[in-house]
């Protein structure tokens, strides 16, 4: 397909940068909106798929390309070249470009090829404080903390890219950050804009508040420390919520990626756990109530709830620092300097 008007172009990989996007697009009225999405291997993560296919469902987007990864590196690496290609044949009608993860690969190389000089960077998560403060605020540029490549072959492959289809003779894009953990004047270095999540609450009704949830991540999977600190961790959360709620059951809220395994050792805990069927900030739209407590650790469902739901209270508990993988530990702490700086109620409880 050759573009024979200007359009705007998204790419996005998980459903939370799907979400974050159909805000940009609802927010910069961007129109008409071509959407790249990427979608997982089925036999490594289903359920990411099965939410992606229900934030699509809200159709913003004039159409819907699907990248399928494959089991096979090198169709994967064909499909991505063959994507490249196509950006750059249309690269003059493209308007404007949206992603939804600074630190993808295939979508900075696009970056490269369209040569943009502005780019919408949404929200992927917590990672974005990270990105905000370390990258983009510093000025590091994508391809400076991806360089070391070990294999000839990928080697080659990525000098191919880098060099003769995006970087040769041009400026490299500034990146304009639509967020909903920033607002405009949280950089004097960095163009933000505030995501309100308004085009989600135009949707909400009038409805009651009720339930006690707490949102989990994949903090032992991830590497943050051993499962057994965090269910250590959880087992005082839950303490802590019942002796608040005696009479109100404490529902744990699976990240998509959390192990069954773990899932179960929580629910020994006492938690009652609840399966999302689709992204927390589209579940309540169509729930019979709203949450009235949302509760987590670094979890981006916190921020986001809190904007589009207004719950009666956000609580963030805050993990022990010293138990933490060192490697990770600096991006923890600045996590919670950034909720206490920005007047969230952080609870440390072991």
């Amino acid at each position: 397909m050759i573009f024979f008007k200007k359009i705007d172009v998204v790419f996005v990989e998980s459903p939370l940068q799907a979400l974050s996007a159909i805000e940009a697009v609802h927010h910069f009225k961007l129109n008409p909106v071509l959407l790249f999405v990427r979608y997982l291997p089925e036999s490594r993560s289903q359920i990411n798929n099965k939410h992606m296919d229900t934030v699509l469902e809200t159709n913003v987007f004039s159409r819907v390309i699907k990248i399928q990864d494959r089991q096979f590196r090198i169709i994967n690496k064909l499909q991505t070249f063959g994507l490249y290609l196509y950006f750059l044949i249309n690269r003059s009608n493209i308007r404007n470009l949206v992603i939804g993860e600074w630190r993808s690969e295939w979508m900075q190389r696009c970056v490269g090829i369209l040569r943009k000089d502005t780019v919408i960077l949404c929200d992927d998560g917590t990672i974005v404080v990270d990105i905000l403060k370390n990258k983009l605020e510093k000025n590091i540029r994508w391809h400076e903390v991806n360089t070391n490549e070990k294999s000839r072959i990928k080697f080659f492959f990525k000098y191919l890219i880098h060099k003769k289809l995006s970087l040769r003779e041009r400026q490299y894009s500034k990146f304009h950050l639509f967020s909903t953990f920033f607002s405009e004047c949280d950089s004097e270095k960095v163009r933000i804009t505030h995501n309100p999540w308004s085009f989600l609450r135009e949707r909400l009704i009038s409805k009651q508040k009720e339930g006690i949830y707490y949102f989990g991540s994949k903090y032992s999977e991830a590497g943050y420390f051993d499962q057994s600190v965090e269910l250590q961790f959880l087992g005082s959360v839950f303490k802590y919520l019942c002796k608040k709620y005696p009479l109100e059951k404490i529902q744990y809220v699976p990240h998509r990626d959390d192990s069954i395994s773990k899932v179960e050792r929580i629910k020994e805990i006492g938690f009652n756990i609840i399966y999302l069927d689709q992204p927390a900030e589209l579940y309540f739209i169509k729930s019979k109530t709203y949450p009235k407590s949302v509760n987590g650790a670094f979890t981006s469902a916190v921020m986001n709830l809190k904007w589009i739901y207004e719950p009666d209270e956000i609580n963030v508990f805050s993990f022990p620092f010293n138990k933490v993988a060192s490697d990770k530990r600096e991006d923890v702490v600045m996590l919670y300097d950034f909720y206490t700086q920005h007047n969230f109620n952080v609870i440390d409880i072991i």
